[in-house]
């Protein structure tokens, strides 16, 4: 197999020792960047034009990609934050930069680690987020992390987390929520005096929360409800519902997110006036 096709196949962007052990000598690594089909990331990384370049930064900063920015790569649902690059090292690791666009994490993997990846490990990524985050941005990001990964919750429970912060995450953690605004919702609505029931089906269709039998919550994010069609959608929806005594409250990624005592305001209000027992 040529050079290009095996790093395509191996992350995009490979340790120059990955190259070695797969028979790839240097004579044929510089050809390839003398064709422009590989370039070099600081001595020991080899990379191809196309590799996302959030890791060609992880590898420029000497480590692996992890917590947001990790999170951020694979899918995960994260809040907006300011642009960082998140980078993990071993302890005591020495000879590293300090600018401002690179938050460091200087702790030891958990579980299998492979230290030739530009990429941390799933878990020791979630641990850092445990750790980086506050709680509730934390749990939603957990919980869609389950979802993307298929990740057990049980398994979760078990691993040694060496953090109080993750281990009380994952004693939480579910694969219920559909996605992260859903979990960011029940985790900030938790300590009300009412059943909460994520992702409840109500005839076909699920809803994004049922508090009590009829208060409905629903969350835009970003991704849906973008189209005139799927507005359309919802509305009609909701009417059908409310003919059958349900209260649907929407809401946007932007409210829940970034203004959310409106959203826990109104919510309230419509359990104080008993709308989530249908009246």
């Amino acid at each position: 197999m040529d050079i290009a096709s095996w790093i395509a196949n191996n992350g995009t962007i490979v340790h120059r020792r990955r190259l070695a052990e797969a028979g790839y000598t240097k004579h044929v690594i510089h050809r390839g960047m003398a064709a422009g089909l590989l370039i070099p990331v600081r001595r020991l990384w080899v990379a191809l034009p196309s590799t996302a370049p959030v890791l060609v930064a992880a590898a420029n900063a000497g480590g692996q990609l992890t917590c947001e920015s990790f999170a951020e790569h694979r899918g995960w649902w994260i809040a907006p934050s300011r642009r960082v690059l998140h980078v993990a090292h071993r302890p005591h690791s020495g000879g590293l930069s300090t600018e401002p666009s690179i938050k460091r994490h200087f702790r030891v993997p958990i579980g299998a680690h492979d230290p030739l990846n530009v990429l941390d490990t799933v878990v020791s990524a979630l641990r850092n987020i445990a750790l980086c985050l506050p709680a509730d941005h934390a749990m939603a990001t957990w919980e869609s992390a389950v979802k993307k990964e298929r990740l057990s919750p049980i398994a979760l429970q078990r691993l040694n987390w060496g953090s109080t912060r993750a281990r009380a995450l994952a004693l939480r953690v579910t694969n219920f929520a559909d996605s992260g605004l859903d979990s960011f919702l029940i985790h900030r609505l938790r300590h009300l005096a009412v059943e909460l029931r994520p992702q409840w089906l109500i005839g076909s269709h699920p809803c994004d929360l049922l508090i009590g039998d009829y208060l409905i919550i629903e969350v835009d994010g970003f991704e849906f409800h973008s189209g005139s069609a799927a507005r359309s959608r919802d509305v009609r929806r909701d009417a059908e519902l409310a003919v059958r005594g349900y209260t649907t409250l929407r809401f946007t990624y932007d409210q829940v997110v970034n203004n959310w005592p409106y959203v826990y305001r109104t919510i309230q209000r419509a359990i104080d006036a008993g709308l989530h027992l249908g009246r």
